[in-house]
């Protein structure tokens, strides 16, 4: 009677974790990519954000550029981050 007990709150636990990730998937909006400006707008230089990128306790210094819908920040050996207006 324990083993059947305990293999259907197992069960209940599997179900409901599925559930919230179904749940948690519905509830992700798509965005649109971010539209790079032709000709390279404002950009600051050595510039530092937190929390840090590379979470590898060292200071994470990049540059940030404005763009038609947002911002980027390039960190040199890491791939860069979209900031879009919508966010902020």
């Amino acid at each position: 009677l324990v083993v059947v007990h305990k293999a259907i709150q197992e069960m209940r636990k599997a179900y409901t974790a599925k559930e919230r990730e179904k749940k948690a998937r519905d509830e992700i909006v798509p965005q649109e990519n971010i539209r790079l400006n032709p000709n390279r707008g404002p950009k600051l230089q050595n510039l530092r954000i937190y929390p840090n990128v590379q979470a590898r306790g060292k200071k994470t210094e990049g540059d940030l550029e404005a763009h038609i819908n947002g911002f980027r920040f390039t960190v040199k050996k890491a791939p860069s981050h979209d900031l879009k207006h919508v966010d902020i």
